[in-house]
């Protein structure tokens, strides 16, 4: 909740301290006023700032931060684009007690993530720019883990060793997902080619689990375990994709 209201703040501040720029009825806006909003050529780049707890799409690319970046084909229509990559790995090393032995338990994570769609924007005032549109979005979940010299990531076991695919010892599971929504969102000028936004978006994502493989090596000898996916989720709800962002038009 208090990072809702910094973010309300934010917007509010920005919107009263440039509230000279509202189009003020049956007069006809200067040709030679300053532009703030993007037209036809400009590219924008922006970045999620916090997210603030809101229901979102679990385990997907519209509800994780990331980098989006928008390209207008023309005054009031742009195309978007939004990219997602991270990776994480974890070691915890194992020692042979009473010996110079070593081994160690390393789980990884990986996510990788695009989406792509159509804005179409309205006119709005001389900062302030509403929109609507819609996206799709492609998603790779990854989990994969390794023991050496370890039977259970605990106790110091020479020769023991296991590798593991489409899963970890955290418990994460590798899938692969999409999903596609309808959005409507508004982005506010406080300064030159600088905003702040929000979005608010409905629609669906699926994910299905990946499949696993299970190398395991003991006295020399390897044992592998292939399984098939394990099943999926499918998801429908409103999604706030991130509680302010912040962007630049170039």
């Amino acid at each position: 909740m208090k990072k809702v209201i910094i973010a309300v703040s934010l917007l509010a501040a920005a919107l009263v301290s440039n509230a000279q720029d509202v189009v003020v009825a049956n007069v006809t806006p200067d040709p030679a006023a300053k532009q703030y909003k993007p037209v036809q050529g400009d590219v924008l780049a922006e970045l999620g700032l916090f997210n603030t707890g809101f229901v979102d799409l679990p385990t997907s690319t519209f509800g994780t931060p990331q980098l989006k970046f928008r390209y207008f084909l023309q005054d009031q229509i742009a195309l978007r684009a939004g990219v997602n990559l991270s990776q994480h790995a974890e070691t915890n090393k194992i020692y042979e007690a009473g010996g110079s032995g070593t081994g160690f338990e390393k789980n990884m994570t990986s996510i990788w993530g695009i989406n792509a769609g159509l804005e179409k924007h309205f006119t709005g005032t001389g900062r302030l720019s509403t929109y609507v549109g819609a996206d799709v979005s492609l998603q790779i979940v990854g989990a994969s883990a390794k023991r050496e010299n370890t039977a259970d990531g605990t106790n110091f076991t020479d020769g023991e060793s296991e590798k593991l695919k489409g899963y970890n010892y955290n418990g994460n599971n590798g899938s692969f997902g999409f999903g596609l929504r309808a959005v409507t969102g508004a982005d506010y000028y406080f300064v030159d080619k600088v905003y702040l936004g929000a979005e608010f978006g409905w629609g669906f994502a699926a994910m299905k689990d990946s499949k696993t493989k299970t190398e395991t090596t003991t006295g020399g000898t390897t044992t592998t375990v292939e399984t098939k996916t394990t099943g999926g989720t499918f998801d429908l709800m409103p999604s706030l994709t991130a509680g302010v962002r912040i962007g630049y038009r170039f």
